[in-house]
């Protein structure tokens, strides 16, 4: 504002539209050429190589960083220019924006500034709000002004609409999808005095914008999604890129969200929750190994009671910060990525680990990948002030549950449970949360992964069906000889109907050398039944091959 005051002064009122020369600190001693120029802020001849400034909000000669209190002196240039367009008009381009204005004088233009400044302006005011507060005084002193404000800002890069947040719009997923998260949602905000027409369009057919279009009115706002369709099932292993452009109709002004695909990323199942973000609650996650570079494919399901009873279970007098050893008999044993394990050590902060026990209380994503770790609701908890925390051994797995437990000092209550499957499969439940932020995921223990992004744990797809479940896990891996005979043929998986109705099923198998026997039926409520997935011989492709048998409902 002071340099629009002193060139104001210096124009004021003896000079008279074209004549102001619009430099400050020309006559500096400390400067051979102006400190700035409003005028031409990029100017070498008038600011001097290398002292150019950005004429237009975020474009070139733009500051990003956090010297000069995040660039509040070099990138004054595009209010500067701003003020000098709303005085003097004129036609041109600014930066790759092309303009045509009428200017309203520097008499108009400082009533303007200083109502600006001295009603609407705070000490966080950035360039979108002060055009807000620029339009709001010039509304107050003649309805007149706003239209030419409006279009001075509009010529500087600073129009009604603001897209936040900024951030680029990340997905990943294994190859052939899903891809996480479901969505980004951004909100659209118009701080213009009247409502105005938008359009959004993606630069690559893998990318969807809802709604592609619409109409904000004067300081409302709108949600926009950005998502990866089903097009993006079809890219190979890879990193990829595009952007969504967002445009506003009237002053052709654009904003852009950069758009990053991993597609075959690694999947650390993890996620670090914030203060009021944690969505686990009423969900249980089934982690099955499936050879994948992931090492776990994930099925989601409602959760409204634990699969396993704790009930018989060993009671555990855990303290606050504390652990106990789980010795497995009978020769069982649990696996955490491949590694066998005949013992874990449950933590009172929502943890199992391997190979040696800790008490840490205070969840980070660093912390999380020291250990190989299974963390339901890594957090500071109390089970000595509340709650309960016990274990059992089952004919097919081992089960760790925590019903009820507080956070340390605090009041409300916490229940989950974590199942290790002897055959390699890994279940969280959550039931009631209190605890609004926490970490859950797994580790194997090898400290922060390079590369490492963070799950979305509520995202992931669903069971086939709430009522139709496929009981046997894993894969056939069959080998042998061109033609065959192969080693193993086949295997047998088992599908359950768990709810209260009759359920046609079917299995479709991806590849003409994969069978599926039966490939159909109805199951009647609480009956199972077995599906022969098979290798033939006379049916065998020429070279490795991968196939897929698809059940669903």
């Amino acid at each position: 504002m002071g340099d629009l005051q002193q060139c104001g002064r210096g124009a004021y009122p003896g000079e008279t539209p074209g004549t102001a020369d619009w430099l400050i600190g020309e006559d500096s001693w400390l400067y051979t050429v102006a400190l700035r120029d409003m005028r031409d802020p990029a100017n070498p001849a008038t600011v001097g190589a290398g002292n150019e400034r950005a004429s237009r909000y975020k474009g070139t000669y733009w500051y990003e960083g956090n010297d000069d209190n995040s660039g509040v002196h070099w990138n004054a240039g595009v209010q500067n220019h701003f003020f000098y367009l709303l005085c003097e008009g004129g036609s041109g381009n600014n930066d790759g924006l092309a303009y045509n204005l009428t200017g309203l004088g520097v008499a108009s233009a400082e009533q303007i500034a200083y109502r600006a400044l001295a009603f609407y302006c705070t000490p966080d005011t950035d360039y979108p709000a002060a055009r807000s507060a620029w339009l709001s005084a010039a509304q107050d002193l003649n309805p007149a002004w706003v239209a030419p404000v409006a279009a001075a800002w509009s010529a500087v890069g600073v129009g009604p609409l603001t897209i936040s947040p900024s951030t680029k719009a990340s997905f990943r997923g294994l190859e052939g999808g899903p891809f996480l998260p479901a969505a980004r949602t951004y909100t659209l905000a118009n701080g213009d005095l009247t409502s105005v027409n938008w359009t959004a369009s993606a630069s690559q057919p893998w990318v969807t914008v809802s709604p592609a279009s619409g109409a904000i009115a004067a300081d409302g706002a709108a949600n926009i999604q950005i998502s990866i369709n089903a097009a993006a099932n079809a890219l190979a292993r890879g990193l990829y890129s595009a952007e969504v452009t967002f445009t506003n109709v009237a002053d052709g002004l654009t904003w852009t969200i950069p758009v990053e695909l991993n597609s075959g990323a690694t999947d650390y199942f993890t996620e670090l929750f914030d203060a009021a973000d944690n969505d686990l609650d009423n969900m249980s996650l089934m982690f099955i190994p499936d050879g994948s570079p992931s090492y776990y494919t994930v099925e989601r399901s409602v959760a409204s009671t634990f699969p396993a009873s704790p009930s018989g279970g060993t009671a555990l007098d855990l303290a606050d910060d504390d652990f106990a050893e789980a010795t497995l008999t009978d020769g069982a044993q649990v696996s955490l990525y491949g590694t066998a394990y005949n013992r874990f050590y449950i933590g009172s902060n929502g943890y199992l680990t391997f190979g040696q026990g800790e008490w840490a209380f205070y969840e980070s994503i660093a912390k999380h990948f020291v250990l190989p770790r299974v963390a339901a609701l890594f957090d500071d908890l109390d089970p000595a002030s509340g709650g309960a925390v016990s274990w059992k051994q089952m004919s097919d797995r081992a089960v760790v549950t925590w019903q009820n437990v507080p956070q340390y000092g605090m009041s409300g209550a916490n229940s989950f449970q974590i199942e290790l499957f002897f055959d390699g499969r890994i279940r969280i439940t959550w039931l009631g949360i209190s605890a609004t932020d926490g970490l859950a995921g797994f580790s194997e223990g090898e400290w922060l992964p390079a590369g490492f992004f963070e799950s979305d744990l509520s995202a992931y797809n669903a069971a086939i069906t709430d009522d139709l479940e496929l009981i046997t896990y894993g894969g056939l891996v069959g080998s042998g000889m061109e033609g065959g005979p192969f080693t193993p043929a086949s295997k047998t998986y088992t599908l359950r109907n768990n709810g209260a109705a009759p359920v046609d099923w079917t299995a479709t198998p991806s590849a003409p050398w994969l069978t599926a026997t039966p490939s159909n039926g109805t199951l009647d409520a609480g009956q199972q039944a077995d599906v022969v997935v098979a290798i033939p011989g006379s049916h065998t492709p020429t070279g490795p091959g991968k196939a897929f048998s698809t059940i669903s409902k």
